[in-house]
């Protein structure tokens, strides 16, 4: 596709975003929405930013185009950015308060002031209070449901994206454990080397403390002693990078040369509780469901307290995010829901396996979007 359909391809997804909103905000009475750089800004929006104390935010009418607040100096910056094709503009300068500029705005459409204002649920405390201010009689409700909602589905768009971002840290890895991990290597090289890697790549925002050696394996957001790598040492890596706004987030586990006791028989139970857990996954069945089944297959081999965490987790435009796999979570799956299935055993002080893949639902099954790992297969010292 040549740039001039790629942008017509995304103007027409942000359009719909925008209605998909819209719709929710009728469904739920709320005649606003006050979003801030966040994630949520970006979903609605195309605008990847960084979040700074100068305001700027989405202001989303039930009806109508919305609007962006940013200060002056980005407007030309943001307009070239915007994915979104009808959208207004409000710049304020360094010496006027964008909040009053806001109020004024909604006076000029004629808002009552007793309105519902739906506020993004990673806006700072500052913004909503500087909005607070200015409107007074407005009722300001969590509007995470709305994006939530949404969110949870991903289009064929976007499970493209996260493929892109699966293979960028496949590729990462490889060249770690087929070249980069030695002897001698410390843990504090490895993570900075698969950030190096992953950028080089084309990805993003790399989980750059996803590396983990020996004993700092054996929980299961694993340690930060620089140990390094020597005959046996047991190497975990749990990372993931992002591409066009979504992540990846795959973990492998292995050893430099011959395992620690017992290392072996743990790696196939694991493997076997997530390929037990994949199978189970369809439409209709709940997220509890699915982890129970790998939980079943752990707590059988006898390591029922050593698997410390939920199976797994949503992925999209955040490494985490609904719908959320572990015991007590009633979400039924559905088509278009993405996750990960990451079993995982953990013996304190002497190591951790922990194996992640990325998966769909699809319409009677799921698709595996990474590579599953096929067995034990130690690095060559």
């Amino acid at each position: 596709m040549n740039d001039i359909g790629k942008n017509a391809s995304l103007e027409v997804m942000y359009e719909e975003r925008l209605r998909g909103l819209q719709v929710k905000m009728q469904e739920e009475s709320l005649e606003y929405l006050f979003v801030p750089v966040s994630v949520n800004l970006r979903y609605a929006t195309g605008l990847a930013l960084g979040k700074t104390e100068r305001l700027t935010s989405l202001i989303v009418p039930q009806d109508g185009d919305p609007m962006i607040v940013c200060p002056s100096f980005e407007l030309a910056k943001f307009q070239k950015q915007i994915a979104l094709k009808n959208v207004e503009f409000m710049p304020w300068d360094e010496n006027v308060d964008p909040y009053s500029m806001i109020k004024t705005w909604f006076e000029g459409r004629g808002t009552r002031s007793r309105i519902t204002i739906g506020v993004d649920s990673h806006a700072w405390y500052c913004e909503v209070d500087g909005l607070a201010k200015v409107m007074p009689n407005a009722m300001y409700v969590d509007a995470n449901e709305i994006f939530g909602a949404l969110r949870l589905f991903k289009s064929s768009t976007e499970i493209e994206y996260i493929e892109t971002a699966i293979s960028i840290i496949d590729k990462v890895r490889d060249y770690l454990f087929d070249e980069f991990f030695k002897e001698g290597v410390h843990q504090v090289e490895g993570r900075a080397r698969l950030c190096y890697e992953a950028m080089k790549r084309g990805g993003l925002d790399p989980i750059w403390w996803g590396v983990y050696f020996g004993k700092n394996t054996s929980s299961a957001h694993g340690g930060t002693e620089d140990i390094a790598i020597q005959e046996g040492t047991v190497i975990m890596v749990d990372s993931g990078v992002e591409y066009e706004g979504y992540r990846s987030d795959i973990t492998r586990t292995t050893t430099y040369g011959t395992p620690p006791e017992g290392f072996a028989d743990i790696f196939e139970i694991v493997r076997e509780a997530q390929k037990r857990a994949i199978e189970a996954i369809k439409p209709g069945v709940t997220a509890e469901s699915i982890d129970r089944v790998a939980r079943n297959v752990i707590e059988k081999a006898g390591y029922g307290e050593n698997f410390t965490h939920r199976l797994g987790h949503g992925l999209g435009m955040e490494e985490h995010e609904p719908p959320w796999i572990g015991p007590g979570q009633t979400t039924i799956l559905k088509q278009g829901m993405v996750f990960t299935v990451e079993p995982g055993i953990y013996l304190p002080g002497k190591f951790g396996i922990r194996l992640e893949e990325n998966v769909v639902v699809t319409g009677d099954s799921c698709n595996v979007l990474s590579i599953p790992v096929q067995g034990f297969e130690p690095l060559v010292t």
